[in-house]
């Protein structure tokens, strides 16, 4: 048991000094996520095969087929501020950092739940833009 306790703590030495030695060597200057929308509701409403494997009925969607469901853009907004608060920790963004024009993008095509996903987690992760 003491021997266990001993390697453990001479591995996490060793992982320690091997992440100083990279954060040395070197720095951190971009990020790029690429994130699928969050919960959304079936792609197809009546009929949908998901309806069919159980006798029990499913609940009720909030949201109209194929689109984010309000569960979903508050998991998202949280899934921005998770980001923000990593990025500021890591010294990317100052707190309360507020963009100007043309330094952030936001991209999603023209789909209901992708754009409003774009939407939630930018107020999320940069709640001063404007």
């Amino acid at each position: 048991m003491v021997v266990a306790a001993m390697l453990a703590a001479m591995s996490l030495q060793a992982q320690t000094e091997r992440s100083d030695d990279f954060k040395a060597k070197y720095e951190l200057k971009e990020v790029v996520v690429m994130s699928r929308h969050n919960i959304r509701s079936p792609l197809t409403s009546g009929g949908a095969a998901y309806m069919r494997v159980t006798p029990y009925e499913w609940f009720k969607w909030t949201s109209p087929s194929s689109q984010l469901s309000q569960r979903g853009g508050v998991l998202e907004t949280e899934m921005g501020q998770f980001f923000r608060k990593w990025v500021v920790s890591a010294g990317m963004l100052p707190d309360n950092y507020r963009p100007q024009d043309g330094e952030v993008l936001f991209y999603a095509n023209s789909r209901q739940r992708t754009f409003t996903t774009a939407k939630y987690f930018s107020a999320g992760f940069l709640p001063r833009a404007e």
